[in-house]
């Protein structure tokens, strides 16, 4: 049995940092019959206050011991330090991000400089993508990056060779080794949260209003300013439900000034995050789910819309492009996704559908989500660190 521990910066029970979270969680799950420690933050993405009982201190989740810690500082510097000093104490450490401070930089140069003896397996989480590096505090990322190149810990972090990278997707894969070409990188595709109601899919019947959801972080990589464009542009009665965090406050002031130039048959409900079960009624009980995204390593909005047997409109920014092609959904190139008219035909070729073309898509999309993303070859966490599956 090993002792491997995990660095989140969110962990459950947080649902605002999005698919990450269950991600983490259900690698977690697959490690059972290790010893697993995960250290995480005591509260959720945008919260300022800490979660309430059970999830305080150090408490056993998921039959793994989680370290809930609070935002560093002089008062709490002590607590860091002593799950510092229990990371270096264990066999394997699982980083899941690259460019977290406290949960990926500051851990990672701690373990080089230590001589870390262990095994490491960094999860970036779609953090190399072109477009997640391209928008956001990229200046201080080419540091970072180049630091790792520096040092070599893209292969070393102590013992030679003892960096491996897991990445979610064959896509994301190739993110990695384009950046380090040296690495050694596994696929280790993510499983979704088992929400789904499985009951029978029926057709709905059809109301004046196409019903839309977009479950999305509100950041520029999410695309959701190219869907609020099109929406601006459409002539047929739209409801969006907008569920997830104000991540941008400036990309939310850009979002509320197209809200503006909406046509009247256009209505937004801004929801902001919500619990897993919430979310889960919010897909089943819409038309659509949508996702303009710029790029996404694994996307677990679009597998839980799929699985909930909720068709999608994607871009061709992700794994699951594939959806066009059993009927689940509609996909629409990059380049596609930034022109307004483009986007509006088609949301407005999508409300024109059957009643029976609609509950068609429905059960394509449910067996899309059934079979997940499939990669030949992938491996678990367990066996990426060289410990089996216990």
């Amino acid at each position: 049995m090993a002792v491997i521990t995990v660095l989140a910066q969110y962990y459950h029970p947080a649902f605002n940092a999005g698919g990450p979270v269950p991600g983490i969680r259900n690698a977690v799950r697959s490690l059972s019959g290790h010893s697993v420690r995960v250290v995480t933050l005591d509260r959720d993405l945008g919260n300022a206050a800490p979660f309430g009982q059970p999830y305080v201190g150090t408490t056993v989740v998921d039959e793994a011991e989680v370290t809930y810690l609070p935002p560093l500082s002089v008062a709490t510097s002590r607590r860091w330090l002593r799950s510092a000093s229990r990371v270096l104490g264990g066999d394997a450490v699982y980083v899941n991000s690259l460019f977290s401070t406290y949960f990926a930089v500051l851990p990672l140069l701690m373990l080089f400089a230590t001589r870390y003896r262990g095994r490491v397996a960094i999860a970036p989480r779609g953090e190399l993508a072109q477009s997640a590096r391209v928008l956001g505090r990229s200046g201080r990322k080419r540091v970072w990056l180049a630091v790792i190149r520096g040092l070599r810990l893209d292969r070393s972090a102590g013992r030679r060779g003892n960096v491996v990278w897991l990445a979610s997707s064959t896509a994301e894969q190739r993110d990695i080794a384009l950046m380090f070409p040296r690495a050694t990188v596994y696929v280790s595709p993510e499983t979704l949260r088992s929400t789904a109601s499985g009951g029978p899919i029926v057709e709905r019947p059809r109301g004046d209003e196409l019903e839309l959801v977009c479950v999305a972080r509100l950041a520029p990589v999410k695309g959701v300013l190219d869907l609020f464009e099109g929406l601006s542009r459409v002539t047929v009665p739209v409801r969006l439900r907008l569920v997830g965090p104000p991540e941008d406050l400036d990309y939310v002031s850009q979002l509320k000034s197209v809200e503006k130039r909406f046509p009247a048959a256009v209505r937004v409900s801004w929801l902001g995050g919500l619990p897993a079960d919430e979310v889960s009624a919010e897909l089943r009980a819409s038309d659509f789910s949508v996702l303009l995204s710029r790029g996404e390593n694994f996307g677990h909005s679009i597998g839980e819309s799929l699985l909930e047997g909720c068709p999608v409109l994607i871009s061709d920014q992700t794994p699951w492009s594939f959806v066009a092609e059993q009927n689940a959904g509609f996909v629409l190139a990059e380049g596609e996704c930034r022109d307004p008219e483009r986007v509006a035909r088609r949301i407005e070729a999508m409300a024109a559908m059957s009643g029976t073309d609609r509950i068609e898509m429905a059960r394509a999309a449910r067996r899309c989500g059934e079979a997940g993303l499939v990669s030949p070859g992938s491996v678990t966490v367990g066996e990426a660190l060289g410990y089996g599956s216990a």
